[in-house]
């Protein structure tokens, strides 16, 4: 497989997005048309906010790429999984649902994880012993950008079983690297969230890297060490998971768990819930709080295409125990207006659908990528 990303037109999109921050306050890897580091390193990367701006503009692809990156996740793995029921026609989500998917496919998946990969891996080549940046920003950036590949490295090969390991942007070596044996990947990871861990900032920071924020939309040392601990039971090491879940769960001063699993106050998926570890928030404007609530939320009849064409399988729904609040909570219902009626479940951990937000004080939730419980 030689699956394609054009990294020249990324780059054009994060330049220009930089600069309107700052007007403004299975085979081979993916193909690299240009080198990130030659073309942009003295223009990137000579101060702190322009860096900054780069290692943030990953965030914002992953919440508006294919309808947000934990959408396409969780419509993804519920149909690999049979927990959702497919209305789609749509070839990339039959290829889930059957368990037949390939990386060339016009999904996006693939080619979406492979450029946060080289993004991050531009950032840490970028910013590493830059006299230009202080090092506790250094600091941060790194472990945000190792944090960054860890994540696509973990989904990726949770999707696709031994991928290419990307760790450079020297587009002559990625564009030749070959499968990478799982458990080889998985070192990496873990490897590469160990070091963030200890990089990171034990609070959440803002746009200047070293400031404390309530905003939990950027990644912690409790992130690092909450991931870890999903990777570390993926790859059947126990004890070290459990070392790692502690860490995150003996943070009370940061977390807890909710009261509510739904309504307006004191719920999980509300934006910087106490149960959030790491959430992501969608770039403002926008026509949604979340892309999953967009995307799962049925006020019609499920479509064929991409979005909203996905229900609750009866096998999901027959797993639930009586009175299993999460069945009453987080399953949403939408009855046809046709004669005879049809009656769909879909997934309801987000309750906004589609509705204007402009200002941050409008919006009302953020994905939930970490959480406690």
């Amino acid at each position: 497989m030689r699956p394609y990303y054009n990294y020249k037109k990324n780059l054009v999109t994060i330049s220009l997005s930089i600069f309107i921050l700052m007007m403004n306050g299975c085979k081979k890897d993916v193909q690299v048309e240009t080198s990130f580091t030659q073309l942009a390193s003295a223009s990137v990367f000579n101060n702190p906010l322009t860096a900054t701006a780069a290692l943030t503009y990953i965030y914002s692809q992953m919440a508006t790429n294919t309808n947000g990156e934990s959408f396409a996740a969780s419509q993804t793995f519920g149909l690999m999984a049979d927990e959702l029921t497919n209305h789609s026609t749509q070839t990339s989500n039959l290829q889930w649902y059957t368990n037949s998917m390939v990386a060339t496919s016009n999904s996006g998946e693939w080619n979406n994880w492979y450029s946060y990969i080289y993004q991050a891996n531009a950032i840490i080549a970028g910013v590493q012993n830059n006299g230009n940046i202080s090092p506790l920003i250094q600091q941060q950036l790194i472990g945000e950008s190792k944090f960054i590949r860890a994540f696509s490295h973990f989904y990726l090969t949770n999707s696709y079983g031994d991928v290419p390991l990307v760790t450079g942007t020297d587009y002559t070596i990625n564009g030749s690297i070959k499968r990478t044996p799982q458990a080889q990947v998985y070192q990496q990871i873990i490897n590469d969230l160990s070091s963030a861990e200890n990089l990171l900032n034990a609070g959440y920071v803002d746009i200047t890297d070293t400031l404390t924020t309530t905003e939990r939309v950027r990644p912690n040392k409790s992130a690092a060490a909450a991931l870890l601990a999903r990777v570390y039971l993926y790859a059947n090491k126990y004890d070290s998971a459990e070392i790692q879940s502690t860490l995150a769960i003996n943070n009370v001063g940061l977390y807890s768990l909710c009261p509510n699993l739904s309504g307006p106050t004191n719920s999980v998926f509300l934006k910087n819930s106490t149960e959030a570890i790491w959430q992501i928030q969608t770039p403002l404007p926008a026509g949604q709080n979340t892309g999953d609530g967009s995307g799962f939320i049925l006020t019609s009849a499920p479509s064929t295409g991409n979005t909203n064409s996905t229900s609750i399988s009866p096998q999901l729904l027959s797993s639930f125990e009586t009175n299993d609040k999460r069945k009453t909570n987080w399953i949403g219902t939408y009855i046809t207006t046709t004669t005879p009626t049809a009656t769909y479940l879909f997934p309801y951990k987000y309750k906004s659908y589609q509705v204007s937000t402009t200002s941050l004080a409008s919006v009302t939730e953020y994905v939930m990528v970490l959480r406690l419980a």
